[in-house]
């Protein structure tokens, strides 16, 4: 994996803007940070983001924000407290969130050597 830093990737978003002008004005930009692995799938629950934060691992998955897999991991487990989910719903739900915390527990486990063992 190659890591960019912050001058790498805006060397590269230049040579790549028209003129050599950079326009970043309605871009969102608050979650972006190239020296941290992230990764990103959709589920039915909604667009899932395990991202590094530099101190810790933390995981959204739709309206579901900042948290972690351990968190995500006792929701799982129980019917209470699923956001937009409920009954019939968080059990169709369940198998397919399970994968995805035992994704982000393998994702975070190949990451820990790069990221100097950071959990």
């Amino acid at each position: 994996m190659t890591t960019l830093t912050r001058d790498d990737v805006l060397a590269r978003i230049k040579a790549l803007a028209p003129g050599g002008r950079l326009n970043l004005r309605w871009a969102d930009l608050r979650r972006a940070r190239t020296e941290y692995p992230i990764l990103s799938i959709p589920t039915p629950s909604g667009p899932t983001v395990l991202i590094h934060t530099g101190g810790a691992w933390r995981l959204d998955i739709g309206c579901w924000q900042k948290h972690t897999v351990r968190e995500l991991r006792d929701l799982i487990a129980t019917d209470d407290g699923w956001p937009q989910a409920t009954g019939e719903e968080c059990a169709r739900r369940r198998p397919i969130l399970a994968a995805v915390a035992d994704l982000c527990d393998a994702h975070i486990a190949y990451h820990c050597a790069t990221l100097k063992g950071q959990p």
